[in-house]
């Protein structure tokens, strides 16, 4: 199962339940676009831990999947699989200018 997390979300953007959502909605959308991955949306869970290290201008999303290290999912999909991921937030979370980032991490 891919475990992801967005951290350095805005308190009020925490407490807004159709915020997650469509965060959550921008990156499902993004790992699925990519049928090579392979994954269904039930095999995706999210988390949106509180940060307290007081920098939300930087979003970061970690992407936690063994398979990603597989051989049918290369390095190349992996970059792929990043740069639709942050192109999917960016709508979402404009008005904030903000910077994210996209790390993707084996188990």
């Amino acid at each position: 199962m891919a475990k992801i997390a967005v951290y350095n979300l805005f308190q009020r953007e925490l407490e807004d339940e159709e915020k997650i959502n469509e965060v959550a909605r921008a990156i499902l959308g993004a790992i699925l676009s990519i049928p090579r991955i392979g994954l269904k949306e039930a095999d995706i869970s999210f988390t949106f831990p509180r940060d307290f290290t007081g920098k939300p201008e930087k979003v970061s999303v970690v992407i936690t999947e063994e398979s990603f290290f597989r051989e049918k999912v290369n390095s190349q999909v992996r970059q792929n699989l990043r740069r639709r991921v942050r192109g999917a937030l960016q709508p979402v979370l404009r008005r904030e200018g903000r910077n994210i980032s996209v790390e993707i991490w084996p188990k």
